[in-house]
C-alpha cells in the first residue's frame, strides 16, 4: 500500500508527463500543479516523512528481537539447570548483566550451599581489598642488637615471618646478602625464627572442625621454607659411595645416615649409625614407609614427633605414597585400586583422573595431586633403603637412612617440616656462612621484640600468592591468604575466625548480601563451609567496579588457556574469554566467575551444585557459561544440544 504523499507524487509526475506528449496549453499545466503540490506537501506534514517511520518501526522490531533473544537465553539456562537438577540434587545459580545493570537470571540464588573452592575468592578478594594489589607480603630479619665498630653484631637476630609460604633457600640468601652488604662479620647472639605474625594452630582439621582429614597438607605456619616440605636425597655414586643431603639444607635437620661406610653427609652434623632390627628396611618392590612414630604411654600418637613422609619406591617404577600419622594411605597398586578402563584393562586409581574430561585430578578441592611416576633401572629394584625421621629435643627433626644402593641410582623422600619456623631459621644460618658471617649462638624459636631495629626484608608481590590460589586452586597458599587477612586485622590469635569476620565486614560494606554464609577455613576443602550463589555473584560484582578489578581477573583461571579450567570448554567462544574459580568435591561442584557475550556484554556468574556427580554437575557449569558466551543481542544464542567439553 503507498502513502498518501507517494500518491501525490505520482500525481505531479503523470501530469508533467501528459503535458510533455500530448503538448497540453500551459495555463493547464500551472492549475493542475496547483491543486497537487499543496495535497502532496499536507500528506508529507501529516505522516512525518517515510524515512522516520521506517527508522522507529525498524528500532522496535530491534528492540523486540532483543527482549526475545534475552528471553530465550534465560530459558535456555533453566531448561539446562532443570534436566540436571534432581530430588537429590540442588543448585544454586545467578547470573548479572554489568553493563545492563541487571539481573539476568537466578536459580535459587539465594539457598546457601557447599561452594568447596569458590571459597578462595572471598580471601583473595579480603586480601587485596585490605592490603591493596600493590602489598609486599614481607618477610625481614630484625635484631634487638646493635653492630660494634669491629663489624660483630652483639645481640640476637631474629627472621620474622608474615604468611609468604613460597619463601625460598634463594629468599633466605638475598637476607643473607643484605646482611653482609651492611658490614655484619659476625654475630655474638642466637639466630631465632618468629613465627608469631600467625596463631599457633598450625592445622588446618584443628580450625576448621572437620571430623575428617581432607587433605595431608603441610603445616600452616607466618615462617617456613619450600612450602614447609624437605627432600631426604640419598645417591650412590660411581665409585660406590653413598651421598645422602636434605633440600633445603638447615641447620635444624640432621641426618643419621647408615646406608654404608662410605656415605657423606652435607647437613654438618655427625653421621650416626642407628640401625636396629626392628627398622629393617622393605625388600625389593615395596615401598619405603616411615618407621612408627614414638607413643606416649596411653598408647596415642605423640602429635609432637609426628612426621608425615612421601615415598617414592614401588613395583615398576613406583608410585608417590603418602602417610598421615601412623596409618599410610593404601598403596595405588592394591587391589582395592584396581578398575577396569573402556578398553577392558586394568587402570589403577592413581592414575585415573577423578573427571577426565575436565582435567579433575584430586577428590577433594582442584589442586592437582599428581601421582608421580620414579624412572628406574633394572638395578634399582635391589635397592634397599629406607629413610625415617623424629623430632628430637630442641626442634631438630632427625632423618634415619639404612640400607644401601647399587651405583649411580638416587632416591628421594619426601617429609613435612615438624618445625618450620626453626627449621627456616637454619637455613638462615646456613646461607650466613656461606657468606662468611660467623653465627656463635644458637637456633631457636622466638617472638621478636617490638623495638627491634630491621637490617634487611624480602618482600613477595601479593599477586604471587594470589595467582596459585584463584588459578591452580592451590590450597595450602589459600590457607595462608586466610590467616594473613585475619592476623593483619585482629592479630595473632583466632586467625580463621577474625578472617571470616573481616570477610563479613567487606560484605557488609559493599551492601552484598550473605545470609547463611559461615566459612570455616581459606581452601574450601571444608564440608561444613556454606554460601550461595547469590552472594558469590554480586561479590563478583563488586570485584569488577574495583580499581584492581583487571589485577584481580588475570589471577583466576581461563578457559581453555591455564589453570583448573584449561580443559573445558574447548572449541567455543569461552576460550580464552572466560575467567573464573572452580570448587570440586565429591558430589559438589562450582564456578564462578566472568565472561564476555559475542556482542561484548559483561556477565558475572555464579553456579554451586550439591549432592549430584561432580562430573555431571561440571557438565551442567560448561553448558550454561557457554550459553553466555556464545549469546548476541541481535543473534540469539546457541541451540540446547549436548554439552561441549
Amino acid at each position: 500500500m503507498m502513502s498518501e504523499s507517494q500518491r501525490c507524487r505520482n500525481g505531479i509526475d503523470f501530469v508533467l508527463m501528459t503535458a510533455s506528449v500530448r503538448m497540453v496549453p500551459r495555463l493547464t499545466v500551472v492549475l493542475l500543479l496547483a491543486l497537487v503540490t499543496p495535497l502532496a506537501v499536507l500528506a508529507q506534514e501529516e505522516t512525518g516523512g517515510d524515512d522516520s517511520t521506517s527508522g522507529v518501526t525498524v528500532q522496535r522490531e530491534r528492540a523486540a528481537d532483543s527482549t526475545a533473544n534475552r528471553l530465550q537465553l534465560v530459558r535456555n539456562l533453566r531448561e539446562i539447570i532443570g534436566r540436571t537438577e534432581s530430588r537429590r540434587g540442588r543448585i544454586s545459580a545467578a547470573v548479572y548483566s554489568l553493563d545492563q545493570h541487571r539481573l539476568v537470571f537466578d536459580h535459587r540464588a539465594g539457598e546457601a550451599l557447599t561452594p568447596a573452592s569458590t571459597t578462595k575468592l572471598f580471601y583473595t578478594y579480603a586480601a587485596m581489598k585490605l592490603l591493596g594489589p600493590d602489598y609486599g607480603v614481607p618477610t625481614t630479619v630484625v635484631t634487638d642488637g646493635s653492630v660494634g665498630a669491629d663489624s660483630v653484631l652483639y645481640g640476637s637476630v631474629y627472621l620474622v615471618g608474615h604468611g609468604d609460604c613460597l619463601l625460598t633457600p634463594n629468599d633466605i640468601e638475598s637476607l643473607a646478602e643484605q646482611m653482609k652488604r651492611s658490614g655484619i662479620k659476625s654475630i655474638q647472639g642466637d639466630v631465632i625464627g618468629d613465627a608469631t605474625f600467625f596463631d599457633p594452630v598450625s592445622e588446618r582439621q584443628q580450625y576448621s572442625g572437620d571430623a575428617e582429614r581432607m587433605q595431608d597438607m603441610p603445616p600452616i605456619s607466618a615462617l617456613g621454607i619450600n612450602r614447609n616440605m624437605v627432600t631426604v636425597l640419598a645417591s650412590a655414586s660411581g665409585a660406590g659411595g653413598t651421598h645422602v643431603q636434605t633440600i633445603p639444607q638447615s641447620s635444624a635437620l640432621r641426618i643419621n645416615a647408615a646406608a654404608d661406610r662410605s656415605a657423606s653427609q652435607e647437613s654438618g652434623m655427625d653421621v650416626k649409625s642407628t640401625e636396629s632390627a626392628s627398622q629393617r628396611p622393605p625388600g625389593p618392590g615395596r615401598a619405603a614407609i616411615v618407621a612408627p612414630p614414638p607413643t606416649s604411654k596411653s598408647g596415642m600418637t605423640n602429635p609432637d614427633r609426628v612426621v608425615r613422609q612421601r615415598s617414592q619406591r614401588g613395583r615398576r617404577g613406583g608410585r608417590v605414597i603418602r602417610q598421615q600419622g601412623r596409618r599410610p594411605i593404601a598403596s595405588p597398586r592394591s587391589k582395592k585400586n584396581v578398575r577396569k578402563g573402556r578398553n577392558g584393562r586394568r587402570r589403577h586409581a592413581d592414575t585415573m583422573p577423578l573427571f577426565p574430561a575436565y582435567g579433575t585430578t584430586g577428590t577433594y578441592g582442584d589442586m592437582r595431586m599428581v601421582m608421580s611416576r620414579a624412572r628406574r633401572s633394572r638395578r634399582a629394584g635391589r635397592a634397599r633403603i629406607s629413610v625415617s625421621s623424629v623430632m628430637a629435643p630442641g626442634g631438630i627433626q632427625v632423618f634415619t637412612v639404612r640400607g644401601s644402593l647399587p651405583r649411580n641410582v638416587t632416591r628421594s623422600y619426601t617429609y613435612e617440616l615438624g618445625r618450620p619456623a626453626l627449621a627456616t631459621a637454619g637455613v638462615l644460618v646456613r646461607a650466613l656462612q656461606a657468606e662468611g658471617i660467623r653465627v656463635r649462638g644458637a637456633v631457636r624459636e622466638g617472638m621478636a621484640p617490638t623495638t627491634a631495629k630491621t637490617i634487611a626484608e624480602f618482600r613477595r608481590p601479593l599477586v604471587e600468592l594470589l595467582y596459585p590460589v584463584n588459578k591452580n586452586s592451590d590450597n595450602f597458599v589459600a590457607e595462608h591468604v586466610m590467616k594473613i587477612v585475619g592476623a593483619t586485622c585482629c592479630g595473632n590469635t583466632m586467625c580463621s575466625v577474625n578472617a571470616f569476620k573481616t570477610v563479613s565486614s567487606i560484605l557488609d560494606s559493599a551492601s552484598i548480601p550473605h545470609s547463611g554464609c559461615v566459612l570455616y577455613d581459606g581452601s574450601g576443602l571444608s564440608r561444613r563451609n556454606k554460601t550461595s550463589a547469590s552472594t558469590q555473584m554480586y561479590m563478583l560484582k563488586s570485584i569488577a567496579e574495583q580499581p584492581f578489578a583487571s589485577t584481580f581477573m588475570n589471577t583466576m583461571a581461563i578457559a581453555g588457556v591455564d589453570g583448573t579450567i584449561r580443559r573445558r570448554m574447548l572449541r567455543t567462544n569461552a576460550v580464552g574469554n572466560v575467567h573464573a574459580k572452580t570448587g570440586t568435591h565429591s558430589s559438589v561442584s562450582a564456578l564462578s566467575g566472568y565472561v564476555r557475550s559475542k556482542d561484548g556484554e559483561r556477565f558475572c556468574f555464579s553456579f554451586i551444585g550439591n549432592g549430584l556427580p561432580a562430573g555431571v554437575l561440571k557438565q551442567m557449569e560448561n553448558a550454561c557459561v557457554i550459553q553466555l558466551a556464545e549469546f548476541s543481542v541481535r543473534e540469539g544464542t546457541v541451540s540446547l544440544s549436548k554439552p561441549r567439553r
